[in-house]
């Protein structure tokens, strides 16, 4: 059975809440080893706030990598079937050939940086073309599950859509041209030279048998071949 997702317990642990919300949306909760968990909170919250107090400048993009890295590596150890690739910079984007797009497309997730006023992090479970107001709109949405809980929406756009009924897949419809857009917008990705993602692919019988295939794009993914 899965999980709901979850949201984040401070202001500061949305690195976490969205790792382990990634694994939530991917696996069911006897398949997630509470090693997971452990690691994700104790490698992560690692930035100092301006007066040099520790965890409260929440979690920076080092942390997510070593956490994408430590999970390659426990995958291939033990043999559990999961697929991860950390991505930055201008790699992070939702252009045709892109990994984010490509991982989503293949039933996967992925945690990128966000801006919603500050740097933030949120899962994405997926993309689709309208909502269900518009079903026929062409306009196209990313999926997304923010771990910050409100209970109004703080953004001034309407054409974020939240979504109350999905709790283990995503809360929100963004479309992906917000996302896309500079840092002023809600939810769009940060700078060039601080964006970054995480990807997680669920791999094995019923899913992606082949990986290797599926997920290297050009250069991006040399390593894929690592985890079979």
């Amino acid at each position: 059975m899965k999980s709901p997702l979850l949201y984040q317990t401070t202001d500061y642990d949305c690195g976490p809440a969205a790792v382990l919300n990634a694994l939530r949306f991917l696996y069911d909760r006897e398949e997630i080893p509470p090693e997971f968990v452990s690691k994700a909170y104790s490698c992560m919250l690692d930035r100092c706030n301006g007066e040099g107090t520790p965890c409260r400048g929440g979690t920076t993009n080092a942390a997510i990598r070593y956490f994408v890295e430590w999970l390659r590596t426990y995958a291939k150890d033990v043999n559990y079937s999961i697929l991860t690739r950390y991505i930055e910079g201008d790699d992070v984007n939702f252009r045709t050939d892109s990994l984010v797009r490509r991982c989503l497309s293949m039933g996967g997730a992925a945690v990128v940086r966000c801006c919603v006023q500050e740097d933030h992090f949120v899962t994405l479970t997926g993309l689709q073309i309208g909502t269900e107001e518009d079903p026929y709109g062409d306009l196209e949405y990313v999926r997304v599950f923010d771990p910050w809980y409100m209970e109004t929406p703080l953004w001034n756009d309407d054409r974020i859509q939240r979504v109350t009924d999905q709790p283990k897949d995503f809360n929100m419809l963004v479309p992906v041209e917000d996302m896309e857009a500079d840092c002023s917008v809600w939810y769009s990705l940060e700078s060039h030279d601080k964006k970054c993602a995480a990807l997680f692919v669920r791999t094995g019988k019923g899913y992606v048998i082949h990986p290797e295939n599926d997920l290297k794009v050009q250069s991006v993914f040399p390593d894929a071949k690592e985890q079979k």
